[in-house]
């Protein structure tokens, strides 16, 4: 039928097997009964009239119960809306349905017409609801059972065909009366993980004891993917060691030989973000074996207890990092604040808090003098901060120190600075580009730049990397060394001389007869040099952001231009115009 289909019983000739379906109705909430016999080899389903049902019970004579809505009444309990279930009888076995058990509340499962001869010769036949055509030493007794909350749990209830003399008849507290179903005679179903039978002559419910052989999978010795399970993982400065965490557990080990050793309790605590110290003798981890996390030391030989430094007030961490030359931890918490930890004394300084989000990745430079992290300025935008990092070890601090730099415009978010390990560079990745794109396979428009990798040069005489050095085209030299030089190749190195020219003052030309040229104009024509789009998508994939440096006068030997600030403003504003325009 392609349809959701369950089954539901046999039909009472034992022929025809009875199930439920939404096949063929306009809301897939409505279901129908249908009919299929057991050895059909067509498969042709016969449907019943009855209109929606999910349950019927047959009695004798073409007499039946049906139930709509009639759910396992556990999986909304004590649910009272507007699709509870209900039932309806044919107590002629005419066709005719009439609504019953309408006058108590709950979500009515699992109906079951059942008749049993009872030894009772004075009873009269309309107390019993059969024809009393049977020997005066029994007659017939019949009671419609079914599950219901009314009473606040599921259990099993019974009633006469007139849907009186309503009857409890199992008292079970914790859990709902589930999957009911009889063979006529007594009454199988399950309450939580249990099977039970209720006998219906004698009125009473048996739990049945299962005894399964199993090979206790669950009880044997369990070994856990470790990798599946990483937390963090940080490696030994001197890289001949790993320390990781990996399912609240610490563990430290050596790249190639010895054991997995286990760092701390082996249970019952939670660790998380190891850190080495600088000489990598020692192992910091975040530890809540207090009930409050707490920054434990632990030294190198592991018979000596950890150090622990309790008390502070640094609340709950979200990353850390050592600086390369001191004892100091930089650690990020939940409050978005930004602190500086002295593992030797436990003072905690105070660097920064957002107000919006939390602190988006900090990074040491190479000297420990400066911290830069992504600070959220506002709800939407995100810049990149310098922090002067005061030197403990002096009493009166340098106007300049413990000071902090906005050193970002965002367009967006500037995340995850880093810096270069010479110090020569902040790198730290942008989402600050709006360049649309259609996309190949559907007709929409997306961002692949929206997020990129830039740079900022954190010296006034270090020139922009992204910028060619006059007169040096390694693919020409290449080619030229395999004599496969062309008029091509010319062009560029003068086009190399024109911007060596530049750079020089010579205007651009190559005219060794040219006067000095405007030195804004040079500056210009490298920032425009530097930003020229690339001819194909693989040199785009390769391509980093380009930030405008002006040329530095014997640049080798450290000094600095006074007025490089304003020739960078100048140049910045002209490089942007230009990507603006492209």
């Amino acid at each position: 039928l392609s349809s959701s289909c369950r089954i539901v019983g046999w039909s009472p000739d034992g022929r025809d097997i009875i199930f439920c379906s939404n096949y063929g109705q306009v809301i897939g909430s409505e279901f129908g009964l249908f009919r299929i016999a057991h050895d059909s080899t067509t498969a042709a389903v016969v449907p019943i009239d009855c209109g929606p049902a999910r349950s019927i019970s047959y009695g004798p004579e073409g007499r039946a119960v049906l139930g709509r809505n009639t759910q396992d009444s556990s999986r909304w309990k004590r649910y009272r809306g507007g699709t509870t279930g209900h039932l309806w009888i044919d107590r002629m076995g005419d066709g005719n349905y009439e609504r019953f058990l309408d006058q108590i509340a709950g979500n009515i499962a699992y109906a079951m017409w059942i008749t049993l001869p009872v030894a009772n010769a004075g009873a009269a036949p309309e107390q019993t609801g059969e024809s009393a055509n049977t020997p005066e030493t029994s007659v017939l007794r019949t009671r419609i059972f079914f599950v219901n909350d009314h009473e606040g749990i599921g259990n099993l209830y019974s009633c006469d065909l007139a849907g009186e003399d309503i009857r409890r008849h199992t008292d079970h507290g914790d859990y709902y009366v589930r999957s009911a179903t009889t063979d006529g005679e007594k009454i199988v179903y399950h309450v939580g993980a249990d099977l039970y039978v209720y006998d219906i002559a004698q009125d009473r419910e048996t739990k049945v004891a299962v005894t399964y052989h199993s090979p206790r999978v669950q009880r044997r010795r369990r070994f856990v993917d470790a990798a599946r399970f990483l937390d963090s993982a940080r490696l030994h400065p001197k890289g001949k060691a790993m320390a990781i965490t990996t399912r609240g557990k610490a563990f430290a080990f050596y790249n190639h030989e010895g054991p997995v050793l286990q760092v701390g309790e082996r249970e019952g605590v939670r660790y998380r973000l190891p850190e080495w110290t600088k000489d990598g003798n020692q192992l910091i981890l975040v530890s809540d074996v207090s009930g409050e996390e707490v920054i434990e030391i632990y030294p190198e030989d592991p018979q000596d207890l950890p150090r622990r430094l309790e008390g502070l007030d640094i609340g709950r961490i979200v990353m850390l990092k050592l600086s390369p030359v001191a004892n100091l931890l930089a650690l990020a918490n939940h409050r978005h604040e930004l602190l500086i930890v002295d593992l030797e004394n436990g003072a905690v300084t105070f660097v920064d808090r957002s107000p919006h989000r939390l602190i988006a990745g900090f990074d040491w430079s190479p000297d420990g003098q400066w911290l830069a992290y992504g600070y959220a300025a506002t709800a939407k935008t995100t810049a990149i901060r310098l922090y002067q990092v005061p030197d403990p070890k002096q009493t009166g601090l340098p106007p300049r120190e413990g000071t902090t730099h906005t050193i970002t415009e965002p367009i967006l978010r500037d995340v995850g600075p880093a810096f270069d390990p010479d110090g020569k560079y902040l790198y730290f990745l942008s989402y600050r580009e709006f360049n649309p794109v259609y996309d190949n396979l559907h007709f929409e428009l997306g961002f692949p730049w929206g997020m990129r990798p830039y740079l900022i040069t954190l010296q006034a005489d270090l020139p922009n990397p992204f910028i060619p050095l006059p007169g040096i085209d390694d693919e020409a030299e290449e080619e030229d060394a395999d004599g496969a030089g062309s008029d091509e190749h010319e062009d560029d190195h003068e086009d190399g001389d024109d911007v060596d020219d530049a750079l020089a003052g010579d205007g651009g030309n190559g005219d060794e007869n040219d006067g000095p040229a405007d030195e804004e104009e040079a500056f210009r024509t490298v920032g425009t040099v530097a930003r020229t789009l690339p001819d194909t998508v693989e040199q785009a994939s390769h391509q980093f952001a380009t930030y405008a440096v002006p040329h530095v006068e014997g640049r080798g030997d450290g000094g600095h231009d006074p007025n490089g600030a304003a020739q960078g403003a100048t140049a910045g504003t002209s490089s942007d115009e230009a990507e603006a325009g492209g």
